[in-house]
């Protein structure tokens, strides 16, 4: 058995400092992502070409702490503008890479070293962390569970429970289900996202999605996991997850 790194057997000092008021900031950020990676709707292209709205998410990726993803928003920013002087629609890049040709496949038990039945209990310990915390992925989506959107989705998710915990002053919740968040980055989406985000670089014809990839690896930086996302940690088996009954609030991920 794969064992555990010595950080993961300790106390998360520099996820537990983190205020309500950041945690809520971190999970806008993660959902923004999330829906960045969906195919792109007419609602969200149209968010896309309000400059008026970026001010909200600048400052959320401000109020975090170092390393910002500050920066690698701003990119994201370029990425947008430059959308207009190319005749490929951002549903035709979508289309090409994750669909149609699949060129950057969105699931990431795909990325690991196993095929057939071990892709399929790493989806199962992905849906493990979903149960644990009474989230399912939408009807309306029909993705796996291993979904780079939906992995992402979840992600925001915990960020504002743990949020709400730490507002209401329930350190033992909040504790929980930091240590949650930060298991199930290091154990399912930092270990195949490098890969996701250079097979993007690689293939994509627009810069959008490589920027919102470079994006997601510097939140990946601030959630400390900066080794798993370097590659030069090992990747913990899932443990169980110990959680009282008032984390088990049904909820899509969508």
């Amino acid at each position: 058995m794969v064992q555990r790194p010595d950080m993961l057997r300790q106390e998360l000092p520099a996820t537990e400092s983190i205020g309500a008021e950041a945690l809520l900031a971190r999970a806008g950020l993660w959902q923004w992502a999330a829906r960045a990676f969906w195919y792109p709707e007419a609602d969200f292209l149209a968010a896309l070409s309000e400059p008026e709205r970026r001010p909200a998410l600048d400052a959320a990726a401000a109020a975090l702490p170092s390393p910002s993803p500050l920066g690698a928003l701003a990119a994201v920013w370029t990425a947008v503008d430059a959308l207009g002087e190319t005749p490929l629609s951002l549903a035709e890049e979508h289309t090409a890479l994750f669909a149609r040709r699949v060129l950057v496949p969105p699931h990431g038990t795909v990325y690991g070293a196993g095929l057939g039945s071990v892709r399929t209990q790493d989806l199962a310990r992905v849906a493990s962390f979903y149960e644990a915390f009474g989230f399912r992925v939408s009807q309306v989506r029909a993705e796996l569970a291993d979904h780079v959107s939906v992995e992402l989705e979840f992600t925001a998710a915990l960020c504002g429970k743990e949020a709400y915990a730490r507002a209401q002053g329930w350190p033992a919740r909040a504790a929980r289900v930091a240590r949650a968040r930060r298991l199930f980055l290091e154990e399912h989406l930092a270990p195949w996202f490098p890969k996701f985000s250079a097979r993007l670089a690689q293939h994509s014809r627009v810069g959008f999605y490589p920027a919102v990839a470079a994006f997601v690896l510097t939140l990946l930086d601030s959630e400390n996991t900066a080794e798993l996302a370097n590659g030069t940690a090992t990747v913990a088996q899932p443990g169980a997850i110990s959680l009282g009954p008032e984390e088990a609030h049904p909820a899509p991920v969508t």
